[in-house]
């Protein structure tokens, strides 16, 4: 049985008790998984402050500014119609509120899933380019 000692724990445990990393001799990560998991749910817990201070100095809003815009929405995208979430672990699925805001003037407009806000950023923001897509759309039904 080939092992391992994690280097924050200092246990010695099974090969497999440690993620993949290619850039490592041995190609494994060198905190088990455990550690690993753990250090990432500390980093989570503090993001409601980090997100406190991200809005703040962005957006010059508090969080409670925040959340107010976000129940005066229904808690859903203002384009897409989407439940909103503020919870970290589900970003990945596009459903993370975050602010949408116009980029020449700084004023916010609302909150949107974080799929369409790309969605604008790729259009940057850019009615003509977006009113071509629509009509790109409909045409090639």
């Amino acid at each position: 049985m080939e092992s391992k000692v994690c280097k924050q724990c200092g246990v010695e445990k099974k090969l497999t008790s440690f993620h993949l990393a290619s850039g490592n001799k041995d190609n494994r990560n060198t905190c088990c998984s455990v550690c690993i998991n753990s250090n990432r749910r500390l980093k989570y817990k503090g993001r409601r402050y980090d997100r406190r201070k991200h809005l703040k100095s962005k957006y010059n809003i508090t969080i409670e500014d925040f959340d107010k815009m976000l129940i005066s929405q229904s808690e859903k995208c203002a384009i897409c119609d989407k439940k909103l979430t503020t919870d970290y672990n589900h970003r990945k699925n596009g459903n993370l509120a975050v602010v949408d805001h116009c980029h020449s003037v700084g004023t916010i407009r609302g909150i949107l899933c974080n799929s369409c806000n790309t969605g604008l950023g790729y259009f940057s923001d850019n009615i003509h380019f977006l009113n071509k897509a629509i009509m790109y759309l409909k045409n090639s039904k």
